[in-house]
């Protein structure tokens, strides 16, 4: 690896983890088109919706990556280099970002609080909340077990029928399907996360389901969301009586692969790979999908 200097560009950039962007972008994309078929289209809505999603997903990297390295999770890590714990990036100027990163997360969500109401105010700060909580605070998110819930709801049915709502005005049937696939497909880049951390995971006391029910569960949570993200298009498919939702089918076996290449992976290399290459898989599921619903609409 380049030799990064402390503070540098580079080193902010590597703390903000953007790999995981896309994970981030799949469900307001896919709410958006949801918004879009509908008939109406707030573009503001959508544009505000998709930078408070990215910097959520920022400020939850930023937490983490400070937050582990204060509960000493990070040591012996098999995941790309921690900011904090290399010295990148001191304690201090970690937390003056992620306090920015807050505050502009709290500035975009405005408009979306101006647009969708009170609703979205409470739902906005519980979810800057719940990204610092995921590692920080007395009871944190990651470390019992409740990460892989919290990326569920969140990046799945809040997010979707949320971005829905505020680019449209209404909340459609087909959008609980949709936001359920692309919550478990981001949920399993969480679960790649904890299959390659397991061991360090067990020493430093955090509880991810993978701890706490073992490996072989944490393969069979992996293979399951997939059979539930690649039934939705076929469900969709009767439900609109279209053959375009089936569309998403395409990546069935580039994703079945990734499941046998996870539980053959060995190295770090391979895990974060593969951690990459799903959080990718996410947001390609997720235009995919958007386009063969507008095509399943058209008139």
């Amino acid at each position: 690896m380049t030799k990064i200097k402390p503070h540098s560009l580079k080193a902010w950039i590597l703390a903000s983890r953007p790999k995981t962007l896309p994970v981030g972008a799949a469900p307001i994309i896919a709410g958006g088109t949801l918004g879009y078929i509908t008939g109406s289209f707030n573009q503001t809505a959508f544009f505000f919706s998709l930078l408070t999603a990215l910097l959520l997903q920022i400020i939850s990297n930023l937490a983490n990556d400070l937050f582990d390295f204060k509960k000493g999770a990070d040591k012996n890590r098999k995941g790309p280099l921690r900011v904090t714990a290399s010295g990148l990036v001191s304690e201090k100027n970690m937390t003056v970002a992620i306090v920015l990163f807050t505050l502009l997360a709290l500035l975009s969500g405005s408009f979306l609080v101006y647009i969708g109401g009170i609703a979205f105010a409470i739902l906005g700060l519980f979810a800057v909340l719940s990204a610092i909580a995921y590692t920080a605070g007395p009871y944190p998110l990651g470390y019992n077990g409740l990460g892989d819930i919290f990326v569920l709801i969140f990046f799945g049915p809040v997010a979707v029928s949320g971005t829905q709502y505020l680019t449209s005005g209404t909340i459609t049937f087909i959008a609980i399907p949709v936001s359920i696939s692309i919550g478990l497909l981001a949920a399993n880049v969480l679960a790649v996360n904890n299959i390659r951390d397991l061991n360090e995971d067990i020493i430093s006391g955090k509880k991810t389901l993978v701890v706490r029910f073992g490996l072989k569960e944490g393969y069979y949570q992996f293979v399951f969301s997939l059979l539930i993200a690649y039934g939705t298009p076929v469900f969709l498919s009767f439900h609109l009586k279209s053959i375009y939702p089936l569309l998403p089918l395409a990546l069935v076996i580039l994703s079945f692969n990734h499941a046998k290449k996870l539980l053959r992976a060995k190295t770090a290399t391979q895990y974060n790979i593969l951690l990459a290459k799903n959080s990718l898989m996410t947001v390609i599921y997720a235009i995919i999908t958007s386009i063969s619903l507008i095509l399943a609409t058209l008139p």
